[in-house]
């Protein structure tokens, strides 16, 4: 690994790796929650301070990196009890819990500081370092645990763990009973006498010790069955509730992309990757399991080992020749499990390998079978060229493949013929007299009994230490993200609520979670309530970032940007958000009614049937409305609503005629059903359709916003439809539509594209800041201010006579639109 510092006690295990620079501040991990205070006393290891407030004004500066949370020069932060970390410094504020998961997908840091990390989901080595983390974590779950449940599900779990541990006493009350009625039989064949009494209760031990492992296994595997649908419930109900608060900022870091990931593969939403069945984890139950398994056959062994250890003893001391011999010939099969294991380690690089090759594979056969690619591979005669690329991917799937398995095979040959060699050895050497020994009939098959008991205890005690192993992991990851942020107490908006947002930034930069390049630097604009600011410039700019900015929705930026004179991060931004109206570029298409995905841009008012109308009016969608009616929409285009999971028989057809009669179906479209075949069954829309809905949903809110953001409103409307969108957002201000073009404004130009701060004269409105971002230039001449952002900053700032008049990048690019419409 060139360049790379290999980190102690880290190997390369399963690891698809791949290289992220998370440093500084520029790793966005600041935005990960702190633990709660019953976290302060389990890492009472290390001391944890309060996050400190972050500046207000212009205290920070262009290039001073936003605070980092939970981190103090004087404190240091929480340390591990027996692992130890080997992470850079600029991972010290994160809670202890996910410094250790990250730890253990650690696979080395570079001189600059950049984590190279195991790929997410993909199983840990069973190294001594591993080992150490995985404790450590077990330390600080186990305590939360109860947290999680309530007493239905720690009473079933109870039964669960009585099943387990009585699970692992049976067999040592079979191996006793049966060894003793070979003693009897032989007793009575050397002509001894054997009462009934004693045989009769040497045999029911046997039957009982079977009858309550048989009866246990049918009355409490309901109960096994009901405990793993709770869990299940339970931890996917936690999960929900935090993706729902997840912010965009940590979507957008690796860091948080693995602990979603690692967080669904606990709750069973994400695939397992584990090789071996032992140590998938697919549920919490998986959890649980793993541990029972572990209590249960450590039971088994120790009472498996303690009937060796007796009855050779009283045949010939247990510290004999014979004995240790015996002992030590039963012992050697059982450990065959770790032995196979540690060899199922010398091919994980292949492994590793293999997977690479089959995800590739995966891929290439979509270009051969999917909608998506087929026009293009049709046309551009890709057949040759998708074979050839799919045919050298499999090639290598099976090469590798064939090499694991054949080792593998090898394996588990040479574990199977230790076995056999160990288990005749010991007859051997008996029948020869090699060993000399008083040893019974019984005590000769409770032996032989117990020696494969030992194996396949052993076998089930190794497989439930590998999957409580790797279940630490995951659901360090699910308590990472189940854990609720942190009340901050942060400004409520609407004290600071003046009627349309001002915003004004200085010297704003952002760099995304795991990129040390600022996507944005150096902004200056100042925005006045009520007004209008339109921002274009190249695809990859930065506009979408700097209106999400604006929006509170990224809040670890440096510089300053404040809203109605307050730092931004400053408010509590639920407070904020209801405040705020978005159509975003990459808008949801929720697969529910039309009402209900218009109605979502403001929840308070969802079941208002006649606001729902206004708003899809105002969005153009009520021709939409029309056409599917109170019918589920589909989330794919025009045609992809067959197999999406509706039935389609003619039940189904009067049953959605019967919804469009509904009372709900003529308030949102303002007359009966629909009447066609089309419109009974509901079909696909096409984007234009649904960008109509998405603009109904942003106009939901915009009566009580006090920003407006709309990303590209018309990249998928007809000439008509953009005109009128746009009479409809010019209008949001209150102002009469075309004043913009007419107005006279006195903003001065900017001397340098690093301090773009226009000044024009505030243009009072009644409505609501609005911004919006467009490629088409004909659409922002309007616009009270138009800022061109270009190479992550604002190089041009003004009205639109302003900017045509200084003959720069906007003038260039309105001319060469203009010119495309007017040419012959």
């Amino acid at each position: 690994m060139s360049g790379m510092r290999q980190r102690r006690g880290q190997d390369d295990g399963h690891a698809h790796v791949k290289t992220t620079a998370l440093n500084g501040h520029h790793s966005g991990l600041s935005g990960v929650e702190k633990d709660q205070a019953d976290w302060v006393e389990l890492e009472r290891d290390g001391e944890r301070v309060p996050e400190p407030s972050h500046t207000n004004g212009n205290d920070t500066g262009p290039h001073k990196p936003a605070p980092q949370p939970g981190i103090s020069s004087t404190h240091r932060p929480a340390q591990p009890r027996f692992a130890t970390l080997t992470l850079p410094p600029s991972y010290d504020h994160l809670p202890l819990t996910t410094r250790l998961w990250l730890q253990s997908r650690l696979l080395g840091v570079d001189a600059q500081g950049k984590c190279e990390f195991r790929d997410q989901g993909l199983r840990r080595p069973m190294t001594l370092a591993n080992l150490l983390i995985a404790l450590d974590l077990w330390r600080l779950i186990l305590p939360r645990i109860p947290r999680l449940t309530n007493s239905t599900l720690a009473l079933k779990a109870a039964v669960h763990l009585f099943r387990s541990m009585v699970s692992g006493l049976a067999p040592m009350g079979r191996l006793w009973a049966a060894s003793q009625l070979l003693d009897l039989v032989g007793r009575s064949l050397r002509g001894g006498p054997v009462p009934w009494s004693e045989a009769l209760q040497t045999a029911g031990v046997s039957v009982a010790a079977t009858s309550a492992k048989h009866f246990l296994d049918l009355f409490l595997t309901s109960n096994s069955r009901s405990l793993r649908s709770m869990m299940s419930f339970s931890a996917q109900e936690a999960c929900i509730k935090a993706y729902l608060v997840v912010n965009t900022a940590k979507l957008n870091s690796p860091m948080w992309d693995a602990l979603l990931f690692e967080a669904g593969k606990f709750v069973g939403w994400e695939p397992d990757m584990a090789q071996d069945w032992q140590e998938a984890v697919s549920s919490p139950f998986d959890m649980l399991a793993g541990a029972t398994e572990v209590l249960g056959r450590i039971i088994a062994v120790t009472g498996q080992m303690w009937l060796l250890a007796s009855a050779l003893a009283a045949a010939d001391g247990l510290w004999s020749w014979t004995s240790v011999i015996l002992l030590t010939v039963a012992v050697i099969p059982a450990l065959m499990p770790f032995v196979q294991d540690y060899a199922s380690n010398m091919v994980v690089e292949d492994f590793r390998k293999a997977f690479q090759y089959e995800r590739a594979e995966k891929e290439i056969r979509k270009i051969a079978k999917e909608d998506q690619y087929k026009n293009e591979a049709i046309l551009f005669g890709l057949g040759e060229w998708t074979h050839a690329k799919w045919y050298a991917a499999k090639t290598q799937v099976v090469r590798r493949t064939t090499i694991r398995e054949s080792f593998s095979h090898a394996v588990d040959f040479a574990a199977s013929i230790t076995r056999e060699t160990s288990s005749s050895a010991a007859y051997v050497l008996l029948a020869t007299g090699v060993i000399s020994s008083r040893i019974t009939l019984g005590t000769l098959h409770l032996y032989q009994s117990a020696s494969t008991s030992l194996s396949t205890s052993f076998y089930f005690l190794w497989g439930g230490v590998r999957r409580s192993f790797q279940a630490v992991f995951v659901c360090a990851a699910f308590c990472a993200v189940i854990e609720p942020p942190p009340r901050q107490g942060g400004i409520d908006y609407e004290t600071r609520r003046t009627g349309g947002m001002r915003i004004q930034a200085r010297g704003l930069a952002y760099t995304y979670p795991g990129s040390s390049d600022q996507v944005l630097h150096d902004i200056n604009i100042t925005v006045e309530p009520g007004q209008t600011l339109a921002i274009v410039g190249f695809n990859g700019g930065g506009k979408t970032t700097l209106v999400k900015l604006f929006m509170g929705l990224f809040t670890e930026y440096t510089g300053s940007l404040t809203i109605n004179g307050v730092e931004i991060r400053d408010y509590d931004d639920t407070t904020l958000h209801t405040r705020t109206g978005c159509l975003f570029q990459d808008y949801a298409r929720y697969p529910t009614t039309l009402a209900e995905n218009v109605g979502v841009g403001d929840t308070t008012r969802m079941g208002d049937m006649a606001a729902v109308r206004r708003a899809t009016e105002r969005g153009g969608a009520d021709e939409v409305a029309r056409l599917v009616g109170e019918r589920q929409l589909k989330p794919g285009g025009v045609g992809k609503d067959e197999g999406w999971g509706v039935d389609d028989d003619d039940d189904d057809d009067m049953a959605n005629l019967a919804a469009q009669n509904s009372d709900a179906f003529v308030a949102l479209c303002g007359s009966g059903p629909a009447s066609s075949w089309a419109e009974r069954k509901g079909i696909g829309l096409s984007g234009g359709q649904w960008q109509r809905i998405a603009l109904a949903r942003a106009f939901m809110r915009s009566d009580r916003s006090d920003l407006v953001v709309f990303d590209e409103p018309s990249a998928s409307l007809d000439p008509r439809a953009e005109a009128e969108l746009f009479d409809r957002i010019h209008a949001l201000s209150g102002k009469e539509l075309g004043s913009r073009s007419r107005r006279s404004e006195t903003s001065s130009a900017p001397s340098t594209p690093q301090t773009a701060t226009p000044a024009p004269t505030p243009t009072s409105g009644d409505g609501p800041t609005t911004v919006y971002i467009s490629h088409r230039f004909s659409t922002v001449r309007r616009a009270d201010v138009i800022a061109f952002v270009e190479g992550g900053t604002i190089v041009e700032c003004g009205t639109h006579a302003q900017l045509m008049a200084r003959q720069g990048r906007y003038h260039e690019l309105f001319t060469l639109q203009r010119d495309g419409f007017e040419a012959d």
